[in-house]
């Protein structure tokens, strides 16, 4: 049955075949489809389809095609057996739109189709990007308000037909511009903005010129073309001119002839591109005593100059500088009625003095207002026996002046006569005007008892000028009877000293003074006239006792001003310096309120140094302040030593290790296994030097690190055991026994190896007890022997 199905098969298949070809015997193929006007789009890429021609005939069938120009032929390639055309070189819509005069073929065996003529359009895609002409674009326009409306005429294209080549204009990056018809390729740019050429002489913005985008076929793409275009702002006359030197500050003499020259102002345009010239004017009254001339700006003297006759010798005024308006531009731009631009200047001119004044002495009413002067030359006043050195005499409001300026009233002040050795002056030159102060300079020639009275002359000399013009004044100076004898001290720097924390009362030292007056005025009572309540003195005997509390902490030396009064009122004063001597009543203080370190078993020293820090604040590089430490307790202190590292500070211990440490000869209540572990606490002491003694003590701590150092042993190098053929899984073989020395790392687990068979291990298991205290050895499965 099934033989007869094949030959039934192939019977039918050689039937078909024999038919087939009897039929394409009788016709010769047909073409009935090729492109004829067929539209194509010019975006088609390199081996795409583009048409496939079909016929109808004896297969298989070949195509071809002819061309008479050439050119489609060399845009497409045939397959000849599919009769698909494909692309093999890009089509360009705007380069050739049309192929025409083609004819396509169809043979098969029965011969060939008549030739058939078709044709090929290009449909145009938006392809090609707008171009802007004309570049680089760089107009140039004057700065508002001169400039034109109209800024740029600018002019694109595109290549691409229908709405992929219409343009559409935009500008980017500023408001200033305009473009009057944005769809129009020939079209001009407008100002719609101010334009300052001091703000920027150049602007750029971006032109851009856009197409429609969507074309004949193809994607909906939109190409665009960017410039910048740059703008030179010329410059306007918008500015108003400034003087470069403003505000001007010169000087004259003041019997300077007329005509001389005085300054120069200048004044410069702002609008440096166009830089007019300037006409210049003073505008202020100066009662005709300058001028300027219009072009030049020359400032002259005008009339008579007085220094005295003026506020201090300074005449002030305002100049103008105008803008000259060329004739082009008024009959150009008059209507903006914007000109001229102006600018002023302060001319301050100081008239400069001639020596026409001599010195001259007045007497105050009011010593500090020298407006309420009256002249005088002779003067009067008193003062006490014996006053001081540089103490200024009292009752003398003496004022001298010279109206001159400047070295013409540079003055020396002297003093002259029998006494003059007894009295200074202060200043002894000025300028000007002065107030001189008269001071004592020989105080122990001030004696009631020989001289009563002093006569001294006080004189004022222009030192600075060919006249060396003076004028003197005399002074009587009239002495007043005092207590004149001082109290003296011993000493009038002593030095003491006491210990810290001395009680209240504790005597310290006593000081002495003398006063060889007699009677009240001989009389001395003792003082301490300096801040401060630490001290006290006994007014009459001199003895200084403590008063308060003295700590080195908050002074280590104290300075006290003592006064010595006598029944007249005199006095004097001397230095005492108390220095405050150390007591140690300061025990050592550590740094932290407790150390710790770690060390690992087996090592002989710290990974880092094992440092403790201590300070004593009483004195330094004393045996108050001077630290040693020691290990007084704790676990294993012996195994431990610390060393004082001298010259440090604050003073620093190191602990070091004797030998290493053993962790499983440790006492176990100090380990801790699950942080393999143990901590030992030690005491450290840190003691000063001083008598007494003081000390402190601090807890550290030191960790020992456990190392898995020892490895587990047997109870017994080998085991012997035997078990019953068919014993069940689960019966017992042997049990064995395995210690580790580690302290806590001591956990065991157990397991079988050997060199049998793999099917005999697997007869046995082995199960780790109680953490390791024994493995037990069972059976895994039914047990049968095993041949050899």
């Amino acid at each position: 049955m099934v033989l007869f199905s094949s030959i039934m098969k192939n019977l039918f298949l050689v039937l078909f075949l024999t038919s087939s070809s009897l039929r394409n015997v009788l016709s010769i193929p047909t073409l009935v489809a090729y492109p004829n006007g067929e539209p194509v789009c010019e975006d088609k890429d390199i081996d795409d389809l583009i048409f496939t021609l079909q016929a109808t005939g004896a297969v298989p069938v070949t195509y071809s095609f002819s061309d008479t120009s050439g050119d489609f032929t060399s845009y497409v390639t045939l397959d000849a057996t599919t009769g698909a055309l494909t692309l093999k070189r890009k089509f360009d819509a705007e380069i050739k739109g049309y192929f025409g005069s083609i004819t396509f073929y169809a043979t098969d065996s029965s011969g060939t189709t008549p030739p058939q003529s078709g044709s090929v359009l290009i449909k145009d895609a938006n392809d090609n990007k707008p171009f802007i002409e004309n570049q680089p674009l760089t107009p140039e326009t004057y700065e508002n308000p001169w400039n034109n409306e109209i800024l740029l005429n600018i002019e694109g294209s595109d290549a691409d037909s229908g709405a992929a080549g219409a343009v559409v204009w935009l500008i980017e990056g500023s408001n200033r511009f305009s473009i009057n018809n944005t769809q129009s390729p020939n079209t001009f740019i407008v100002q719609n903005d101010m334009l300052d050429y001091e703000e920027s002489p150049v602007v750029t913005f971006a032109l851009n010129l856009s197409d429609a985008g969507k074309g004949d076929c193809g994607p909906n793409v939109t190409f665009s073309t960017q410039t910048t275009v740059v703008v030179t702002v010329l410059d306007g006359p918008d500015e108003a001119p400034f003087f470069t030197g403003s505000p001007y500050d010169v000087s004259v003499e003041e019997n300077a002839p007329r005509g001389q020259s005085v300054t120069n102002v200048t004044a410069q345009d702002r609008d440096y591109g166009l830089n007019w010239k300037m006409d210049y004017s003073i505008i202020d009254d100066v009662e005709n005593m300058f001028k300027i001339d219009k072009e030049s700006g020359e400032i002259t003297v005008a009339g008579d100059l007085d220094r005295e006759s003026s506020t201090q010798g300074i005449i002030r005024f305002k100049v103008k500088a105008e803008e000259v308006v060329p004739t082009e531009w008024q009959s150009k731009y008059g209507y903006l009625d914007i000109f001229p631009l102006t600018d002023e200047a302060e001319v301050t001119v100081t008239i400069k003095d001639i020596n026409d004044n001599s010195p001259t002495f007045y007497e105050l009413a009011d010593s500090t207002d020298t407006a309420s002067k009256v002249k005088k030359t002779n003067f009067e006043t008193s003062i006490y026996e014996n006053t001081a050195n540089l103490v200024s005499v009292p009752g003398l409001p003496i004022y001298i002046q010279d109206a001159d300026e400047g070295s013409n009233a540079e003055l020396s002040i002297s003093i002259s006569g029998d006494f003059a050795d007894i009295f200074e002056v202060e200043p002894a030159t000025a300028r000007g005007e002065v107030i001189p102060t008269i001071r004592v300079q020989n105080s122990s020639a001030l004696d009631y008892e020989a001289v009563k009275s002093y006569t001294i002359f006080l004189t004022a000399t222009e030192n600075a000028t060919p006249e060396k013009n003076s004028a003197t004044a005399t002074v009587t100076i009239n002495l007043e009877d005092i207590n004149d004898m001082t109290p003296v001290f011993e000493e009038n720097t002593m030095n003491a000293s006491v210990a810290e924390n001395s009680d209240t009362g504790t005597f310290v030292t006593t000081v002495t003074a003398v006063d060889e007056d007699t009677g009240v005025y001989g009389e001395v009572a003792y003082s301490i006239i300096s801040s401060g309540n630490d001290f006290k003195i006994d007014p009459s005997s001199g003895n200084i006792t403590v008063n308060g509390d003295l700590n080195r902490k908050k002074a280590i030396s104290y300075f006290i001003t003592i006064e010595a009064r006598d029944g007249g009122g005199r006095f004097a004063t001397a230095s005492l310096q108390v220095d405050i001597t150390d007591v140690n009543d300061n025990s050592p203080s550590f740094q932290r309120s407790s150390y710790s370190e770690t060390v690992r078993e087996n090592e002989a020293s710290f990974s880092n140094p094992a440092s403790i820090y201590a300070t004593d604040d009483d004195e330094q590089d004393t045996k108050n302040s001077e630290i040693q430490f020691s290990i007084i307790d704790g676990d294993y202190k012996d195994n431990f030593t610390i060393v004082t590292i001298p010259a440090t500070n604050p003073t620093e211990g190191e602990i070091k290790l004797k030998s290493p440490f053993d962790f499983e000869s440790l006492d176990p209540s100090l380990l801790t296994c699950s942080l393999g572990s143990a901590d030992i606490k030690l005491t450290v002491m840190a003691k000063d030097q001083g008598t007494p003694s003081l000390n402190s003590t601090i807890d550290v701590t030191i960790t020992i690190e456990n190392v898995n150092d020892n490895a587990p042993a047997f109870n017994q190098s080998s085991y012997t055991a035997s078990v019953k053929e068919g014993s069940t899984p689960g019966t017992e073989v042997v049990k064995v026994f395995a210690t580790d020395g580690d302290a806590c790392n001591n956990d065991i687990t157990y397991s079988i190896s050997s060199d049998l068979p793999v099917e005999f291990l697997s007869a046995f298991s082995i199960e780790t007890i109680n953490s390791g205290s024994f493995g037990l050895l069972t059976v895994s499965f039914i047990f049968v022997s095993f041949n050899d």
